[in-house]
């Protein structure tokens, strides 16, 4: 319509489901006595993403697995990375760690695409235990992981050897003079760890001697040897 000197003419408008950044230019145009004046405006509209933060933790071994087996009494180690994988910033960044305390960190910030590496530990591991790290932030963003310690027993090599007579097991055996003396023999890994090398020697009757070889946890072996022609009575180690 009409625009008399001086005159200002405000209004507002909009633009519905704006999905790209874009330059809006305005323009305006009126006559005066057959004469066109025109004019023209812009204004930037910047489309950003919708506000999605999000936060990711990872709690590993320092080898870079899920799992690590230590000897009992031994200190477990843990490698944790925190990473702001959203779309905004975010601000008071609290790990905590119920079983592995030494594990808990306050991080200020975290910018986007930002992440924080560091380790922890925890000592004397007694027993097995399965460790879980939460992080959030003030931003209403959490995650957690958790890790795997096995606790293996204190290595405890140990080894048993029963020899008896062959016939009532009492330790004792009668014979002639001139005949043969047998014997039971029991080797027994009773220990906690695989036993390798295994031998038996019996100086007073070598045909009780055996190469065993390889003998597991909680494995036997058995057997029976003998020594001819015994004419003395002896103790036989």
């Amino acid at each position: 319509g009409n625009l008399a000197v001086g005159q200002t003419q405000e209004y507002t408008c909009s633009i519905e489901n704006v999905t790209e950044s874009f330059t809006n230019v305005a323009n305006v145009t009126a006559n005066h006595d057959g004469n066109d004046v025109t004019d023209e405006d812009n204004s930037d509209v910047i489309a950003t993403d919708p506000a999605n933060p999000s936060i990711n933790v990872v709690k590993e071994a320092l080898d870079g697995t899920d799992t690590q087996t230590i000897t009992a009494g031994e200190t477990a180690e843990f490698n944790i990375v925190v990473t702001n994988d959203g779309n905004v910033d975010l601000h008071n960044v609290v790990v905590t760690d119920a079983l592995s305390p030494n594990c808990d960190k306050t991080i200020t910030e975290l910018k986007v695409g930002e992440n924080q590496t560091y380790t922890c530990s925890i000592e004397n591991v007694t027993e097995s235990f399965t460790n879980v790290v939460v992080v959030d932030s003030d931003e209403d963003t959490d995650d957690t992981d958790d890790s795997e310690v096995v606790v293996k027993d204190v290595p405890n090599p140990s080894i048993e050897i029963i020899k008896d007579d062959n016939d009532n097991k009492d330790d004792t055996q009668t014979v002639e003079k001139g005949q043969a003396a047998t014997f039971s023999i029991k080797v027994t890994n009773n220990g906690n760890v695989d036993l390798t090398n295994v031998e038996v020697t019996d100086a007073l009757s070598p045909n009780c001697n055996k190469t065993i070889g390889n003998l597991a946890v909680g494995q036997t072996q058995e057997y029976t040897c003998s020594i001819e022609n015994v004419t003395e009575s002896f103790t036989n180690v």
